[in-house]
């Protein structure tokens, strides 16, 4: 008989909402986590909640708007078997209305920084 081996879940934008909810589904089906977020006392209530489910919770404080971030986070966290990309943020402003920078910022973070993890 198999003995299940054990999966390592990234998630970002762990910290609250929908990303605090993926981690919790993931935990209680015994899986290894990696949690994300811009919040060091969010991340660390999330992961001290989770600790019931007898699963291994790393937290890594990151902001995935920009490469170095995105980077920093491939270098400490290692081998990752599923990622739920979930960072986001709000911006209430007509695209008209953005400047060049935070238009760079929201596209890394929803898109090419996804694509490098």
């Amino acid at each position: 008989m198999c003995e299940a081996q054990s999966v390592r879940v990234l998630v970002t934008g762990a910290s609250s909402g929908i990303g605090e909810a993926f981690a919790r589904w993931h935990a209680a089906r015994g899986d290894d986590l990696v949690l994300t977020g811009r919040s060091v006392e969010q991340l660390q209530r999330v992961a001290s909640d989770l600790q019931s489910h007898d699963v291994r919770v790393q937290t890594v404080v990151a902001d995935l708007s920009g490469a170095a971030g995105v980077d920093a986070l491939i270098e400490q966290v290692g081998d990752i078997d599923i990622i739920v990309a979930n960072a986001g943020i709000t911006h209430a402003a007509s695209v008209g209305a953005t400047n060049r920078d935070e238009l760079d910022r929201l596209s890394y973070l929803m898109s090419a920084g996804v694509v490098r993890l």
